[in-house]
């Protein structure tokens, strides 16, 4: 008998849990079911997490409520293969936005193989933006309108921006592109 991978998957739980003889199941799906189920048993029985411990493990990753804290994501790109005519060797310009908040950045390379980056933070009060790479943050400076500079060392992959308000992160961008 053949069954859908949700009915294999159902099945299995329902047959490592004792509600179903899975005579018929294969014995990989019915063995990953009892391990599940096991891993599952044990951890009801271990010691509960110390509430402290739990709250600063959760301050690391739970979002701050407020319309600033959404996730920035790529709107637009210059070099976007829907604008086959904009690839080049000049400026790329990326958009980056979440709610009401957006960040232009523009990234352009130089003959010395480094890249300027320049951003500009709209709809960004009392927000700054850190330049993030290899594991390290640099704070940008921004002038009054939001606008500031950097340059990206020649080798830089994995280069990112981080909004925040003080040291609290509210917002950060994917990786930036460096082709």
């Amino acid at each position: 008998m053949s069954l859908a991978p949700h009915d294999l998957l159902f099945r299995s739980f329902e047959a490592a849990a004792g509600r179903d003889g899975g005579g018929d199941l294969p014995p990989a799906a019915l063995a990953f079911a009892r391990r599940i189920l096991a891993a599952g048993r044990a951890l009801l029985g271990a010691e509960p997490c110390p509430a402290g411990a739990l709250r600063r493990a959760e301050s690391l990753f739970v979002a701050p409520r407020s319309a600033v804290a959404r996730i920035l994501a790529l709107v637009f790109d210059s070099w976007s293969p829907l604008a086959p005519a904009m690839r080049g060797r000049g400026p790329r310009l990326l958009r980056f936005g979440g709610g009401d908040l957006s960040l232009d950045v523009e990234l352009e390379p130089r003959e010395d193989g480094r890249t300027r980056l320049r951003v500009a933070l709209a709809q960004g009060a009392g927000l700054s933006v850190a330049l993030e790479l290899g594991g390290r943050a640099r704070t940008l400076r921004l002038d009054a309108s939001g606008a500031g500079e950097a340059l990206l060392p020649i080798r830089a992959r994995g280069a990112r921006l981080v909004l925040r308000r003080g040291r609290l992160h509210v917002a950060r961008t994917p990786p930036l592109p460096r082709d």
